[in-house]
């Protein structure tokens, strides 16, 4: 028996899910429901440009591929399956993280969701820009598994069992995801103002909220000089951080009366 399926999809939005998907949230995505940052600043809802933040979320793969299949050998009174899953998805979006106010998870994507900026760092320290990879994407992924079922019947009634279960049997290493965070360390764009009251945090929500030009924020240069710290290239931008679980291996045996 063989089985495959064909599938292409969109998922686009604003907002990545109860469990965020977004690597840049928590150092790999959050695992537990409602404890994410979405939306907790309000610049999170828009890009530098002032375009509201909509494109596609982390987990869409628009291609994806899947083939199962089987065949049961008889031999010598006993049984053997033999059975194979391949899996091949297109890879997930890769996006460029400028941390503002908050913390580096409270991200504005700097060209948007899904484009990747091209960074180096200058001999004094400055950001420069290069590239812009639109509808940027991690490397397809590719996986293999296989199961092998052994039935010995042992009486009228009664039978042994074994079985192997190997998922990504042939050890594939595809990227997951990539650092995104394009800031060092704690450093976040956050330019200041004059303090107004008593326990004013003294941020000037101004200057990130009406479109800005960004390559100023993180060089501290333009608009932003004398109000904005220069902030450093982080060095792991770009790299890969999470990749495919490797390959896993179950074993059983069971009797049956």
């Amino acid at each position: 028996m063989v089985r495959a399926s064909l599938l292409y999809s969109s998922l686009r939005g604003n907002y990545a899910g109860l469990t965020n998907t977004d690597a840049t949230d928590g150092g790999g995505g959050r695992h537990a429901p409602d404890n994410g940052r979405a939306f907790d600043i309000p610049t999170m809802t828009y890009d530098p440009s002032g375009k509201v933040d909509d494109g596609p979320l982390g987990t869409d793969r628009p291609n994806t591929a899947k083939a199962f299949g089987y065949i049961p050998l008889h031999w010598m009174k006993m049984l053997t399956t033999v059975g194979i899953v391949q899996s091949i998805f297109q890879g997930t979006p890769i996006s460029t993280c400028l941390p503002v106010v908050g913390t580096s998870s409270a991200c504005q994507w700097a060209e948007g969701r899904g484009n990747f900026v091209q960074f180096s760092r200058a001999p004094n320290g400055d950001f420069v820009k290069g590239n812009v990879i639109n509808d940027d994407r991690t490397p397809a992924y590719i996986q293999s598994d296989l199961s092998i079922h052994h039935e010995i019947r042992t009486g009228e009634k009664t039978r042994l069992e074994f079985e192997v279960n190997a998922l990504n049997v042939l050890n594939q290493h595809s990227v997951t995801a990539v650092n995104e965070i394009a800031v060092a360390g704690s450093g976040l764009i956050s330019p200041t103002r004059a303090s107004r009251f008593s326990g004013d945090p003294g941020v000037d929500w101004g200057k990130v909220m009406n479109g800005y030009n960004y390559m100023d924020a993180l060089n501290g240069t333009g608009t932003f000089a004398g109000v904005q710290s220069k902030l450093t290239l982080a060095s792991r931008y770009g790299l890969p951080q999470l990749w495919q679980t490797p390959r896993n291996m179950r074993l059983s045996v069971r009797f049956t009366f």
